[in-house]
């Protein structure tokens, strides 16, 4: 069973979406002993660090993921700036330093920003577009060689309107 760790941030049902959809037994949840009894553990990142750090810490979380942790299963964080090509380059080289062949990516980051066109401010839209749009086309680009040379791997894109 995959733990989707709930720390009420993030767009957490489309992970465990795509997730079913791949046959995978997924729930979301905040309970400790569910999150020991997983065999995989998703922390899906959010660009709201500080509110979802608050969130972990008011559920005391943070001790059970460095139980998990210490008992065996693989952790591991990224602050990788996903507007940036060499960032996302970064997080599939260390991912699978870390962690080893990646069979799954889960394309699911997005920003908004809403003003009429005349007052949108060009930096915004080239950010939006950097966040929203460019980076699943990087980390697809950096992962779909070694998916193919294997012949399996799956890329699930998740946005929101």
């Amino acid at each position: 069973m995959i733990a989707i760790i709930d720390y009420r941030a993030g767009n957490l049902t489309s992970v465990r979406l795509a997730f079913e959809a791949l046959d995978a037994d997924a729930c979301i949840t905040a309970d400790p002993a569910v999150i020991r009894r997983a065999e995989r553990v998703v922390f899906p990142g959010v660009g709201a660090a500080r509110a979802a750090m608050r969130n972990l810490r008011s559920r005391e979380l943070p001790a059970v993921i460095r139980e998990v942790a210490a008992a065996g299963t693989k952790v591991m964080f990224s602050d990788a700036n996903m507007m940036k090509p060499e960032a996302i380059e970064r997080l599939i080289a260390e991912t699978r330093a870390e962690l080893g062949s990646i069979d799954i990516v889960v394309n699911n980051v997005g920003i908004q920003h809403v003003a009429p066109v005349e007052e949108f401010p060009v930096a915004k839209w080239d950010a939006i577009l950097a966040l929203n749009l460019s980076s699943a086309f990087h980390m697809t680009r950096a992962v779909a060689a070694e998916m193919k040379g294997r012949g399996w791997g799956r890329i699930i894109n998740i946005a929101s309107a």
